[in-house]
């Protein structure tokens, strides 16, 4: 064989000048890739902070960005006022290739020390990459020491320059973000906040936000953007409440709710046969009962997790969850069989006369209206933001939004319980008869999917950190684990007699079964499917809920 040939599949194979030629187009072609990415690895979107961008004296340059598409070439200046005084009313002057571009900047009273935001579009077209560069002056009013100087005040021109790398403009905007990295937190842990400035669609962390809580036990336990990552830490000091958080920065302002639950809760269980309810303290252990109930078969706790709502037979009682002693009562429509608390109200839904009743925490009515046959389930969306009431009789569910009913939603074969997805998209629905659970579309009434859920399927809970149902199967005495997005089953725990009910605790962490048969509550640890507690009941638990 001839040196520098290969037999393959009985010939000779010879590598020629048009396979060297071949070879050496090959690797230009790879290295011309690479040295387009180092070069726009090092003109990066991410390097948001130009090469220079200094002022004389007055504004310190946190940073400036020049963004551009086929339409607009927009610039955007962060910077601080460097002054020992207020500044009022500050604009931006920029010259750049004989084309000049002003613009208002925010706040228009900016403290020492405070971050001002200046936003406008040059007519230029720059294309994406390019080299840019300017002169960028701040024009602003002296305000002395108070604000009723500020309009009366001599101005001042802040004088600098800048250089950028043109970077391309995503959207022609400028907006304050918050993204919660938990919205839930127990009251003796804390709630992290990732706080950024979305500039043209590139995230700059914020340093120092202002935050304003509508609960003022709320407060920022420290700001880890000091150390340059966008992160702060809210805590309530121990204290089980909500807040709206609003954070403000250079002018901008964004907002989010968050909700502190209790450390350790107390449970509370409504026992049909007893006419009393059970009350667990989660810290010890200890149970308490509470009677003078008549057929008690609902249980829902304010959004603070003082007081607790008791449906029985003819009304729905108010119990001081502080002394655990019977403080009022709410006149409802006939056999009140199912209730729920959402946003500050309480939704209860009349089996014995077909309609729900809206009220506030303190037990005035804001309003009634029908539903479908025998109202005896309520669901809520795990934001809060959707009520659904399962009427058995008609096989439907009532749909409320906002107050009011938004759709009905169809179903068949006497569905008994249901439980809803985080954002109310979705349904899921036990129908003991068939031995199956579907889940039903809410904004079509159309199926997503059925699966067999162990024998004779009654109570359901959705967790949605793990993305799972748990239905209680009354026929096995176990809980069925379903994959919520597919119903594909994914186990078994076995808990006590006749397994009725399923709940979620607010954390996330837990779900609730009671046993009706063994007068059980049974407490299953969600990460792992464990059964790690169990109390003792009065006869016939029919509800569960927590503080």
């Amino acid at each position: 064989m001839k040196k520098g040939t290969l037999l393959y599949g009985g010939g000779v194979l010879g590598q020629g000048s048009i396979e060297y030629l071949w070879v050496y187009v090959v690797a230009f072609i790879i290295a011309i890739i690479i040295a387009y990415y180092i070069f726009t690895s090092y003109s990066s979107v991410n390097n948001i902070l130009p090469a220079k961008c200094v002022f004389d004296y007055g504004i310190g340059c946190v940073g400036l960005i020049e963004a551009s598409n086929n339409s607009n070439t927009m610039i955007a200046l962060l910077g601080t006022n460097t002054q020992p005084y207020p500044i009022y009313n500050p604009k931006l002057f920029v010259s750049q290739d004989g084309l000049n571009m002003s613009t208002n900047c925010s706040p228009s009273y900016v403290k020492p020390g405070q971050v001002l935001l200046c936003v406008g579009k040059i007519n230029e077209f720059k294309p994406v990459l390019s080299y840019a560069s300017g002169t960028a002056v701040v024009n602003a009013k002296y305000c002395g020491v108070s604000f009723g100087n500020c309009s009366n005040g001599v101005e001042e021109n802040f004088i600098g320059n800048y250089s950028s790398n043109v970077k391309r403009l995503i959207m022609p905007k400028v907006s304050l973000v918050i993204a919660p990295v938990n919205n839930y937190a127990k009251s003796n842990q804390n709630i992290t906040l990732n706080v950024g400035l979305d500039i043209f669609g590139y995230i700059l962390p914020v340093a120092n936000p202002e935050l304003i809580s509508s609960n003022p036990s709320i407060s920022i336990l420290y700001n880890a953007q000091e150390l340059n990552n966008g992160f702060i830490t809210v805590s309530s000091g121990g204290a089980a409440t909500t807040a709206t958080i609003t954070i403000s920065y250079a002018g901008l302002s964004a907002n989010t709710s968050i909700v502190f639950i209790p450390a350790y809760p107390k449970i509370i269980v409504t026992n049909l046969l007893s006419s009393n309810i059970t009350i667990i303290n989660a810290s010890n252990g200890a149970e308490s009962t509470l009677s003078n109930f008549t057929l008690p078969e609902s249980v829902a706790v304010s959004s603070n997790g003082t007081l607790a709502y008791i449906a029985t037979a003819s009304r729905v009682k108010i119990v001081s969850l502080s002394d655990n002693n019977i403080i009022g009562s709410i006149q409802t429509g006939s056999y009140p069989s199912a209730i729920a608390d959402a946003n500050g109200y309480l939704y209860i839904a009349n089996a014995g006369s077909n309609n729900v009743t809206i009220a506030n925490e303190n037990g005035a009515i804001i309003k009634s209206f029908s539903t479908g046959i025998f109202p005896n389930y309520i669901a809520k969306s795990g934001n809060n933001n959707y009520i659904f009431v399962l009427n058995q009789l008609s096989e439907n569910i009532t749909e409320i939004s906002s107050l009011s009913v938004a759709h009905a939603i169809k179903l068949w074969a006497m569905p008994y319980a249901i439980a809803s997805n985080y954002n109310g998209s979705i349904v899921y629905v036990t129908f003991p008869s068939l031995n199956r659970v579907a889940a039903i579309y809410t904004n079509n009434n159309t199926v997503a999917w059925q699966s067999y859920a162990g024998f004779i399927p009654f109570g359901i809970a959705y967790n949605s950190r793990y993305n799972r149902l748990y239905i209680t199967d009354i026929g096995t005495s176990s809980v069925s684990i379903l994959n919520a997005t597919t119903g594909s089953m994914l186990g078994s725990i076995g808990v006590g007699f006749l397994p009725t009910f399923a709940a979620t605790s607010s954390d996330l962490g837990y779900e609730y079964i009671l046993s009706s048969g063994s007068n059980m509550l049974s407490i299953v640890n969600a990460s792992t499917n464990k059964v790690i507690a169990t109390y003792r009941t009065g006869i016939f638990p029919t509800s569960v809920a927590e503080t």
